[in-house]
């Protein structure tokens, strides 16, 4: 299961087309469209070398992969006047090639059967790891400045206040089902993880210096922030375990097959309990009841505590909503 270095691979050559058109609408507002089409040829991939004159056969880096990426991006914008600014961005995107990255094929090949006269790396192109089909970005911007603003009760109360608003959506990128152990369900990419989606947003009122101290503090000023992350509070999963599909299943039944038992004894007189470099392999925080060894028990209670708090951490989720405020000084 070696993987061998290829000094004569050539060059990755990447030929790359982009056609846009932009206009200025007025003296606020934008649109463009752009269209770009690259082609990709001697991609890094891996090829197994074989044969009934070697013991054990290997991998070697290659340079036959390829692939194509298409993708067409729409801005419309509106700059700041009458208080406010916009902008929107959407791109739609194919990318598909035969290797993702030069070992994505690294598990097919050292898998395979050396007897099959069927090709296991894939010959015709799948969706890269990248793909992202549909990529959508819109920016609001409420800017009020001294003495602007509606006016309410006789005063401007929204004047030196600023609201900024950013709301992202992309698609799942692909990845491969697999069942429990491992073997490919489907289509290489054939699966989706879940669309992202969130809003984030920034208000901020600004105090001059000069409004409370006079003209001499007129360029001190104190800025009162509140920013609110996922405004919505969506805790959808991030990425998913190929054999569930779920963001905190891995399909696996959590049993701990080891049945070695572990003693605090320096010594090894219980044997094969000190590893290569002559460490105890006794742990004393997975010893419950302190007796000095570590049986097959308290390795499962162990095993199974840890799978539930890595689940319960929900590292594979949106981070839910968070609310922080922030003071700043300008001078």
């Amino acid at each position: 299961n070696q993987i061998i270095g290829n000094g004569g691979l050539s060059a990755q050559r990447t030929h790359e087309v982009n056609v846009g058109f932009n206009t200025q609408l007025s003296d606020v507002f934008m649109f463009a469209i752009n269209g770009v089409y690259k082609d990709i040829r001697n991609s890094s991939g891996l090829q197994a070398i074989s044969s009934p004159l070697l013991p054990v056969g290997y991998q070697i880096y290659s340079d036959d992969q390829y692939g194509n990426d298409r993708s067409i991006e729409i801005i419309a914008e509106k700059r700041m006047s009458d208080n406010y600014s916009a902008k929107f961005t959407y791109t739609y995107q194919v990318a598909k090639g035969t290797s993702s990255s030069a070992t994505e094929n690294y598990s097919a090949l050292i898998n395979a059967d050396p007897n099959s006269e069927q090709a296991v790396l894939p010959l015709t192109p799948f969706y890269f790891s990248y793909d992202k089909p549909h990529v959508a970005q819109l920016l609001l911007n409420l800017n009020y400045g001294r003495g602007e603003g509606p006016t309410l009760f006789g005063t401007k109360l929204f004047q030196f206040f600023s609201l900024a608003t950013s709301t992202e959506y992309s698609s799942g990128v692909p990845y491969t089902a697999t069942d429990l152990r491992g073997n490919q369900l489907g289509a290489i990419n054939g699966a989706r993880e879940p669309d992202y989606f969130q809003t984030d947003l920034t208000l901020t009122r600004t105090i001059p210096f000069q409004d409370l101290l006079g003209e001499s503090f007129k360029t001190l000023f104190l800025d009162l922030q509140l920013e609110v992350t996922n405004v919505f509070n969506r805790t959808n999963a991030l990425y998913v375990y190929a054999a569930t599909g779920q963001g905190d299943n891995d399909g696996q039944n959590g049993l701990w097959t080891s049945g070695v038992e572990y003693f605090n004894d320096p010594t090894n007189a219980h044997g094969g309990q000190i590893d290569e470099y002559g460490r105890l392999l006794y742990a004393p925080q997975l010893d419950l009841n302190h007796d000095g060894r570590v049986s097959a028990a308290e390795q499962q209670i162990s095993f199974t505590r840890f799978r539930t708090d890595s689940f319960n951490r929900r590292t594979q989720f949106q981070i839910p909503r968070r609310v922080y405020m922030n003071f700043t000084v300008r001078f």
